[in-house]
């Protein structure tokens, strides 16, 4: 009985000399991390400690995420930067690389098109991929790994896009789906400002929006041709305003603002109207409910084929409707 007592204080002794960093290299984190916490508890103010211990929760993380307890995985990222800053130089690199390594695995367990937990998951991967190219100082893996991710995701908004704006030439009565299949083409090329297919198919859009009386709206106006002058820089809209609202409103052409992709203001030019000798030039006048009115505003731009990004209409009460415009020039999408 004693020599067994013997050899139980020796195991004992045996196993507290056993250091942390020891447990470590053979891949016992978590009583590498139990010897971590309880000379923390004696010396919680070592900085180099507290690195230890914060380093050796993200090599127990990434050891989950190989065993695909993502969870887990995550709470042992979480726990290990509290002792630290993310941003620390000894600890910045290793922290990324975990993220990167959990990120990389919720992008492909998840699914954007799938239920709300998927969802979750992808958003969540792709969400600590980009932060992980943030962080570290070598970043080039983690760039290709979002790149190829941001190509992936242009991809299918631009299929999605597509998809809605052929359904929109099919039943073009139905405004919703111009709107959206626009939202998604501006999705398709934020995610890949390089996508031609998405960059061609977003100016069409646009220039469809610029032709459609939108409904959807109380206040809005069509632009049913353009003129344009290369000579003088003279450009007309004959719009038709419609006041869909219940109240009467007022309607001036010097509510309209012209303005191009350098964000320079033009507004209603009569001499420019009277010297181009324009007829039918949008007249002040009131609109009752569910009536609309014709008329051409002139600007001034200066320019012999300007690029222009929005028309817009602004009453004095505050009121607004904006038209975009393709990124093509005036010249291009005139439609005497």
């Amino acid at each position: 009985m004693k020599l067994f007592l013997i050899i139980i204080t020796l195991l004992f002794l045996s196993s507290c000399s056993v250091s942390p960093e020891q447990l470590e290299e053979t891949g016992n984190y978590e009583k590498a991390l139990a010897v971590y916490k309880e000379m923390l508890t004696e010396d919680y103010q070592n900085e180099d400690l507290r690195i230890k211990f914060t380093l050796c929760y993200f090599k127990n993380a990434s050891k989950y995420i190989d065993e695909n307890n993502l969870d887990e995985a995550e709470r042992n990222i979480e726990r290990g930067i509290i002792y630290n800053k993310e941003t620390k130089p000894k600890v910045k690199n290793q922290y990324a690389n975990t993220i990167l390594l959990l990120g990389s695995k919720l992008v492909q367990l998840g699914d954007l098109e799938g239920s709300v937990d998927l969802k979750k998951k992808y958003q969540k991967g792709y969400d600590l991929i980009q932060k992980s190219v943030y962080l570290l100082d070598d970043n080039s893996d983690a760039k290709k790994i979002l790149n190829k991710l941001n190509i992936e995701l242009s991809d299918k908004y631009y299929e999605k896009g597509k998809e809605l704006f052929f359904q929109w030439q099919e039943n073009s009565r139905n405004k919703i789906l111009l709107n959206e299949s626009l939202k998604l083409i501006e999705n398709s090329i934020v995610f890949n400002s390089e996508n031609k297919n998405a960059e061609i198919l977003n100016n069409d859009i646009l220039e469809k929006l610029l032709f459609e009386s939108m409904k959807d709206h109380d206040l809005s106006f069509r632009i049913r041709k353009i003129f344009h002058n290369t000579q003088t820089g003279y450009s007309a809209f004959k719009i038709r305003f419609y006041n869909d609202y219940s109240n009467n409103i007022i309607i001036s052409p010097e509510q309209f603002t012209l303005y191009d992709n350098s964000n320079i203001a033009y507004k209603f030019d009569k001499e420019a109207s009277i010297s181009g000798n324009y007829t039918g030039v949008l007249k002040r006048k009131r609109i009752s409910p569910s009536r609309f009115t014709n008329g051409l505003i002139v600007f001034n731009t200066g320019k012999k084929n300007p690029t222009i990004s929005s028309l817009i209409w602004r009453s004095s009460d505050g009121s607004s409707y904006e038209k975009e415009f393709p990124n093509k020039k005036l010249l291009d999408i005139t439609n005497p």
